[in-house]
């Protein structure tokens, strides 16, 4: 999945998701990485911080397609200076919260120890414990977070207790429901709720795919563990709040959502230069007489590719041409020393000309 989706890419991905790559044939198989952490609750309480980096992780693999099944975890730690008997709690209540989830639903985690000593004069750092969770997945199972407008709105609550925490074993099950219901089709779009809000979080993810009507009370409170979906048919454990639409209503007001999209997407112009958006462009050409077919004939089509330091996707290069018929060989340019980079070119030079095709892959710049 590309970091920004939905029909104008502005929508953010919760969760990394790219293909495991092959040598030969294609990969079904994908890498899903996510993280949860909120800095404002783990400063008011070290205890709900861990316990809640850890389900935020994990609810976000879970709104890309992922199953429970095979979770990892994996914590990054940062807190002040250990100076005190206070200073030593807050990593320790921290590990208590997320120890109790990882070890109700038995995923294990490694632990990597960044700084103990986020202190400067009379500055500290909040009391960090960012959980990272990875796993894998068929590519069939995964759904982006982009809303697709093509069903309703709805919201999986979750069952809260009395000090700040889940009921785990009925979380779990919601967990499976909402696994289920995304395998089966039922639900299309599903959006891990977080510290912004149920609104924010819709709106983020509807933007430049359609407007939306919403119905709810709480539009601004973290929401962790909760989900909104965009679903087909109705299930007994989604409320509807919402369907899509052509103006921007919430709560029965309108908003004007060309004032939201500008502030949205520009905010934060002044730091950051803006994408600048360019219109199509008219480009007088002269007629041009080209013979794209070569009158020398080949038994087989030869093509050669070049591997250099920049580009990337030879293989997939090579797999294209394959399909369609052609010999291909890839040209690794080396460069280590005068001779290896005289070589090199001594052996492009002989490629090309033993090809119908000269391919120069994608690759990146900066």
């Amino acid at each position: 999945m590309q970091p920004l989706g939905g029909k104008k890419q502005l929508n953010p991905s919760q969760a990394m998701v790219s293909k495991i790559p092959v040598k030969n044939g294609k990969s079904k198989t994908v890498s899903i990485m996510s993280y949860g952490f909120n800095p404002y609750l783990s400063e008011k309480s070290q205890y709900l911080g861990g316990y809640y980096a850890v389900i935020e992780s994990i609810a976000k693999l879970v709104s890309v397609g992922s199953d429970l099944n095979k979770i990892r975890l994996s914590f990054q730690e940062y807190y002040e200076k250990m100076d005190n008997e206070k200073a030593w709690a807050k990593p320790l209540k921290s590990l208590l919260g997320a120890f109790e989830v990882t070890n109700f639903f038995k995923i294990p985690p490694i632990g990597g120890k960044d700084s103990m000593s986020g202190s400067f004069e009379e500055l500290k750092v909040p009391p960090t414990l960012i959980s990272f969770a990875v796993t894998h997945e068929d590519i069939e199972n995964i759904k982006s977070n982009d809303l697709k407008a093509k069903g309703k709105l709805g919201i999986i609550k979750a069952p809260y207790k009395e000090d700040g925490s889940l009921d785990l074993n009925k979380y779990k099950k919601i967990l499976e429901k909402l696994i289920k219901a995304m395998r089966e089709g039922s639900i299309i779009t599903t959006i891990s709720l977080d510290n912004k809000g149920l609104l924010a979080n819709i709106y983020e993810q509807a933007l430049g795919n359609s407007n939306f009507s919403l119905e709810y009370d709480n539009l601004y409170k973290a929401m962790f563990g909760l989900f909104v979906v965009e679903y087909l048919e109705d299930l007994d454990f989604v409320e509807n709040i919402g369907e899509f639409s052509k103006d921007l209503i919430v709560n029965g007001e309108k908003l004007n959502d060309k004032k939201l999209k500008n502030d949205y997407l520009h905010a934060l112009d002044e730091i950051f230069t803006a994408k600048e958006e360019i219109g199509p462009i008219d480009i007088k050409q002269n007629k041009m007489n080209l013979n794209l077919k070569s009158k020398k004939t080949v038994d087989k089509v030869k093509v050669s590719i070049l591997a250099v330091t920049g580009t990337n996707c030879e293989r997939d290069t090579m797999d294209v041409f394959r399909e369609n018929g052609a010999e291909v060989s890839i040209n690794l340019f080396r460069n280590k020393d005068r001779k290896d980079i005289d070589n090199s070119i001594d052996k492009l030079a002989d490629s090309i000309r033993n090809s119908q095709f000269f391919a120069i892959p994608g690759g990146f710049y900066g």
